[in-house]
């Protein structure tokens, strides 16, 4: 279907996007091998409908925000992916350890592993970041988008 083959072609620029650590230009991206974002889509996509679901809204939305560069969307559906993907503890305190895993068995490319690895590594540091509420997770998870973005992992 037409909507089919236009989340397809948004998932291909943006699919790091939805779990949260990408690379810092498109054209990275698109030099990731086929396989690399077949298995990404995989594991992603359903969790971005689950998590925008969740938050009443749809993936279409979530997507559409992020290719038209809005930095607006709800931090808790971006720490409900990161931590379905096991990436984070309920609190949104970052698995250093997991997400490394799932990076080194998602993508083959050892530059943008290297890269990507480095970034998480650093970005560990939002742990210690106080924050207070119902809403830790999400606060943590708009930490961490902000610790990405420095890095130049996450386009904005």
């Amino acid at each position: 279907t037409f909507r089919r083959i236009i989340l397809v072609k948004m998932i291909k620029v943006n699919i790091l996007l939805c779990f949260g650590i990408v690379a810092a230009s498109v054209g990275y991206i698109q030099a990731l091998a086929e396989e690399d974002i077949a298995g990404l889509k995989t594991k992603v996509i359903p969790l971005i409908g689950e998590c925008a679901e969740k938050y009443k809204t749809s993936a279409d939305e979530v997507i559409a925000a992020k290719k038209a560069g809005k930095d607006d969307i709800n931090p808790c559906i971006i720490a409900c992916i990161f931590n379905k993907m096991g990436w984070t503890s309920d609190d949104g305190k970052l698995k250093l350890d997991e997400t490394k895993k799932f990076i080194e068995e998602s993508i083959k490319d050892e530059e943008f592993v290297k890269k990507t690895t480095e970034a998480v590594e650093a970005c560990q540091s939002i742990n210690d970041e106080e924050v207070s509420g119902e809403d830790e997770a999400c606060q943590r998870a708009d930490l961490l988008k902000k610790c990405f973005k420095k890095s130049n992992v996450w386009m904005a």
